[in-house]
């Protein structure tokens, strides 16, 4: 051999249809493995995003069933107040009655007494000192009865009224967290 001749090898790669085969087979194999890994993280990120949403889900839920107790709690406040209304309005028609009934017995009282003093100064001045305080007692019992039952209904609305407003203790705690 001379000098300018190099030893040159040469390999021969002889490949089967098996090991085509193999090869083509690792690719599709290493697509669906990075497919594979590509959806499952995909799949995380979209299962962290849902837990997210439940999150806030829960918290907009609470938020609508303080809502609701707070809605539940005007409708409630809003009915006693009406109530205390109601009952304000049926006492001041009960005053105006007891009042009329009173301005009525009084004015009767004054008549009488006017129309006995007349007559017994004119006539039998002596009696004087029985028929007043008779004729005064006839129309004190008569103006008792006939006011106390009006007296009894306006205090029974009264007692009502207190109550009312003692039950709504919570009115004022709801006043300062609004």
């Amino acid at each position: 051999m001379s000098d300018n001749e190099t030893n040159q090898t040469f390999t021969f790669v002889v490949k089967d249809k098996k090991d085509q085969k193999a090869e083509n087979g690792n690719i599709y194999e290493d697509y669906i493995i990075k497919s594979n890994q590509h959806l499952q993280t995909y799949n995380i990120e979209l299962e962290k995003g849902v837990c997210k949403l439940e999150s806030q889900i829960e918290n907009i839920e609470d938020d609508i069933g303080k809502e609701e107790k707070r809605n539940e709690y005007l409708k409630d406040l809003l009915k006693n107040f009406n109530e205390i209304h109601s009952n304000m309005k049926e006492l001041d028609s009960l005053q105006t009655q007891y009042y009329k009934k009173h301005t009525e017995y009084l004015y009767l009282y004054f008549v009488v007494l006017s129309i006995c003093i007349s007559i017994l100064f004119s006539v039998m001045w002596y009696l004087i000192i029985v028929a007043v305080p008779a004729w005064s007692y006839v129309i004190w019992v008569k103006y008792n009865s006939s006011t106390r039952k009006i007296l009894v209904k306006m205090n029974d609305l009264r007692g009502d009224i207190r109550k009312i407003e003692n039950a709504q203790d919570y009115v004022y705690e709801f006043i300062d967290n609004c």
